[in-house]
């Protein structure tokens, strides 16, 4: 019997511990799920540790009974406003006589590579190889052997404050478990809903959380770019509680039913609608144009921020196969038109592939980031030939 992930994702609006596994067909089968609403926890970090340790015994009680076995060991899904990435190259000469270029120079690159300082105080979570190059020629996935002076590995490395991992570890063993590994939930979510053929083309995952939003841009059969900003569906929620004078209960729930992302002409539908409790309990009226724009407003900021990062970085042009939208937000009334009206490309609603057991009253995509942690391990430790590659190569290219 194919053994049994336990997968545990700390969000500013939900808790979540899935059991899950991966069968020989590549199905995965979610045998336990336990949520809880977020307490303690803001944009993505812990900042209560008792009360995100009481949430988390919750949601590991429910998900446990359901599967009928214990999540003795965590893999852990963060998101973070802190994280960083880094494009950056080493290299390695070749010294030996004939100049062909050997396994152990990819592992001295790879060495060399992974030992790049990011600062005091902060640490390496992913270190995604995207391509080698020998003196500086054309990039290729394996250079053994081919003749040259020098081997280059361009690759990308994520990090994030030493504290907020630590943080993470500390409340998984607090509760008895294991904190078996972590993991960038943007990578994750690319893990569970992007195709081999979508990575290659050009495609950027946007995961809607509610503190942050993660994304993860693959090219060219690597991950060119990744990151998080400091916004997501909270956001939201404030701005229009602020705007429209209303509770944030009611905003969330105006956010939910009634808006519509793309603010378009009403026309002769109802403008008006009535939200039960009210700061004295009692109704309260509010019109969608008003709620519209200022839905429409914050979520264009955020697809922005997000399509600046990556003109920054020069690869704006190579977004070609699309846009996929994942996390709680992409549930959002015309979420995906939006975003094809801010990056001028086609734009989709994702969910995991090939994944059965969840729960059917809501929506797949928010449920990417763990089961991509599910893929993730199960094919980081099986890894074998044929299988399909661990976070697409790692998310990036491996030596061979």
């Amino acid at each position: 019997m194919k053994k049994a992930i336990s997968v545990l994702e700390i969000g500013t609006h939900k808790v979540r511990v899935v059991i899950g596994r991966v069968h020989d067909n590549d199905k995965l089968e979610i045998m336990g799920l336990g949520e809880c609403p977020s307490q303690g926890v803001s944009k993505g970090g812990v900042n209560d540790v008792a009360k995100v340790e009481a949430c988390v015994r919750n949601a590991i009680k429910t998900a446990e009974n359901q599967a009928n076995r214990a999540a003795n060991d965590l893999h852990c899904v963060f998101s973070s406003r802190e994280l960083r990435s880094k494009i950056h190259q080493a290299y390695v000469p070749v010294l030996n006589d004939d100049q062909i270029i050997s396994k152990e120079h990819v592992d001295d690159v790879q060495a060399t590579a992974q030992s790049a300082s990011f600062g005091d105080g902060r640490q390496k979570v992913h270190f995604l190889p995207q391509f080698y190059s020998v003196d500086e020629q054309h990039p290729t996935e394996n250079p053994i052997g081919t003749k040259g002076d020098k081997l280059f590995l361009t690759m990308l490395t994520l990090h994030v404050p030493s504290n907020h991992l630590i943080n993470l570890g500390n409340i998984v063993s607090n509760i008895g478990a294991r904190p078996a590994s972590f993991a960038f939930s943007g990578l994750c979510a690319a893990q569970s809903s992007i195709t081999e053929d979508q990575m290659n083309r050009g495609t950027l995952l946007i995961d809607l959380g509610a503190g942050t939003t993660g994304f993860a841009f693959c090219a060219d059969g690597f991950v060119a770019y990744t990151g998080s900003v400091p916004v997501g569906g909270l956001n939201v929620t404030k701005d229009i509680a602020r705007g429209l004078q209303l509770t944030e209960e009611q905003a969330e729930r105006a956010k939910c039913i009634h808006s519509d992302c793309l603010n378009k002409p009403l026309g002769h539908t109802k403008h008006v609608v009535r939200l039960m409790g009210g700061p004295k309990g009692e109704d309260v009226s509010i019109h969608l144009p008003n709620l519209n724009t200022v839905a429409h407003a914050r979520l264009k900021e955020t697809f922005g921020l997000i399509q600046n990062q990556l003109d920054q970085q020069g690869i704006l042009h190579r977004l070609s196969a699309g846009v996929q939208l994942v996390g709680g937000g992409a549930s959002m009334k015309n979420i995906e038109q939006l975003a094809e009206k801010v990056f001028k490309t086609q734009c989709w609603i994702g969910e995991p592939f090939e994944t059965v057991g969840l729960p059917e009253d809501k929506s797949p995509a928010s449920y990417a980031a763990p089961v991509g942690m599910i893929r993730y391990v199960h094919d980081t430790e099986s890894s074998r030939e044929g299988e399909r590659k661990s976070f697409l190569s790692i998310l990036g290219r491996k030596g061979k």
